[in-house]
């Protein structure tokens, strides 16, 4: 194991594209739709700080083209359009969720419509699981899967005139047909990845007050990735498809650097690590564990109610991790077994949360309903058990299959590419056509079990809260940044309120 504590020089390119050419070459844009979002877009700035350690020089177009200003869609859009006049790339890189499916086709025929020599690459989930898409509306290359070696060696042959047939990992047109190459192996080694290009994304704005990255609590919050990889297969999920089956690590040294990084540079007081699943490897944990107990830092991660137990729980609040996000999914061991194929049961998820109540551990509960075959009853299961376990917060979604997943193929849902971006894990206006389930009106036992959770223990809940919110403060180098944000939240909170009922006694 590496025990190396220097950080990366990523204040200048480096290489014969940053000594021959502009980093306007190559050019990433994030979606609009993120550019509210306190999350920063990890897998496009990894690939920007790869290309960067290699000799290519690169920006990244996200809200700060706007200013502090707010600012519509279109009014976006617009900017992107006017910024890649100026800037003339040679590339231009694009990526997105299913969600952000439409918007992203509409970045890229605008590009081509200003830019029309400007070579489109996209890559991520959604170009990863339907290449043909973006393939048809524009795009020149599709980056299948972990993108940066890829997107390296796509770069360097196009930029030398060469053929990119050769190059693994990449979907491109041939005579009108999807052209796959092959799957490129794994990166083994992912301290050979610097880390992510923060100096080019609006970190002031993604490092600001917000609970939706340590989800339920507001906290100026970086994201962390320690490792790659899941080595199991629920039938809902993707992750495997961009990272595989085999979890990879980073040592020690590599993961305490972006840490320090985060709080040092750009005023970072918690983490939320973002790899699948943190409680896979007991030893990694620990050394994760070791790090922020060292850098003095709270922080959170996602867990597997089956891979957790007492000596991890105690040694984690230790550490400093305030938060466990569970996928409790179901309270049915039916539907976990035969249709999530999730290999955990009730059982475990009742054991996970007792023990984190006894360690005083946080938890956040991932729950979903209307899943293929599930009935009423076992919704109301599944409703039963969130209420059982008592978590701090809860995330409750309607079942949605993903392209290139095993439940895409289960449910075989009738829909077009076209119109895979209505699709969405709360209301879908698809969502007949998708559900499989035993329960018709699903959005709305979905907002009557969600509010009813919510309101369980609701004095305890709040109290705890409250008690929490004091510990920030307490803890904060920002009281005047902290209070400004809960002020705004309970404003903004009253303005709903009023408005909700001058709608409802509206003639």
């Amino acid at each position: 194991m590496r025990d190396v504590k220097a950080m990366p020089d990523m204040s200048a390119d480096r290489g014969p594209r940053a000594a021959g050419g502009s980093p306007d070459d190559i050019v990433f844009v994030i979606p609009p739709s993120r550019w509210r979002d306190s999350r920063y877009s990890l897998g496009v700035m990894y690939v920007s700080s790869y290309l960067r350690k290699n000799g290519y020089g690169n920006a990244i177009i996200d809200d700060r083209i706007m200013g502090k200003r707010r600012f519509s869609s279109d009014e976006a859009m617009k900017a992107i359009v006017r910024r890649i006049g100026a800037m003339r790339p040679r590339f231009v890189g694009v990526t997105c969720l299913i969600n952000e499916l439409r918007e992203a086709v509409e970045v890229v025929k605008a590009v081509k419509a200003e830019s029309p020599g400007t070579t489109v690459l996209a890559g991520g989930t959604q170009p990863t699981d339907t290449p043909g898409i973006f393939l048809r509306n524009g795009v020149d290359y599709v980056v299948l899967g972990e993108g940066e070696a890829t997107t390296l060696e796509l770069i360097n042959k196009l930029d030398s005139g060469k053929p990119p047939d050769e190059v693994r990992g990449i979907a491109f047109l041939s005579r009108g047909k999807v052209r796959l190459t092959g799957p490129r192996p794994l990166m083994e080694d992912l301290d050979e990845i610097p880390y992510p290009s923060f100096d080019l994304v609006n970190m002031e704005r993604h490092l600001d007050f917000h609970e939706w990255v340590l989800r339920g609590l507001p906290m100026k919050t970086g994201l962390v990735m320690t490792s790659r990889g899941c080595p199991y297969s629920c039938t809902f999920c993707e992750c495997n498809k961009l990272f595989g089956r085999k979890v990879r690590h980073r040592s020690y040294g590599n993961i305490y650097g972006e840490v320090k990084l985060l709080r040092d540079m750009y005023g970072a007081e918690a983490i939320w690590f973002v790899d699948d699943t943190l409680t896979l490897d007991k030893g990694h944990l620990f050394m994760v564990c070791r790090i922020m107990r060292e850098l003095g830092m709270r922080w959170a991660c996602q867990g597997r109610v089956n891979t957790v137990d007492d000596e991890m729980i105690r040694v984690m609040k230790s550490s400093g991790c305030i938060q466990i996000d569970f996928g409790v999914e179901s309270g049915s061991d039916r539907v976990l077994r035969d249709i999530i194929d999730k290999r955990i049961t009730t059982s475990q998820t009742r054991e996970a949360f007792r023990l984190c109540r006894k360690h005083g551990m946080r938890t956040l509960a991932n729950i979903m309903i209307g899943l293929p075959t599930e009935t009423r009853e076992e919704m109301l299961k599944t409703y039963s058990l969130a209420r059982e376990i008592g978590a701090n917060s809860y995330v409750l979604s309607i079942t949605l299959p993903l392209p290139n997943t095993r439940l895409w193929d289960i449910v075989d849902p009738d829909i077009s590419e076209d119109e895979m971006y209505k699709l969405n894990f709360f209301d879908s206006e698809l969502l007949p056509r998708f559900n499989r389930s035993g329960v018709k009106d699903l959005v709305s036992l979905r907002k009557a079990m969600l509010t009813m959770l919510n309101n369980h223990r609701k004095l305890g809940k709040t109290l705890s809260l409250a008690e929490w919110y004091a510990r920030i403060f307490h803890g904060t180098k920002h009281k005047g940044g902290f209070i400004r944000y809960i002020a705004g939240s309970y404003l903004n909170f009253a303005y709903a309120v009023v408005g909700r009922l001058r709608r409802e006694l509206a003639p």
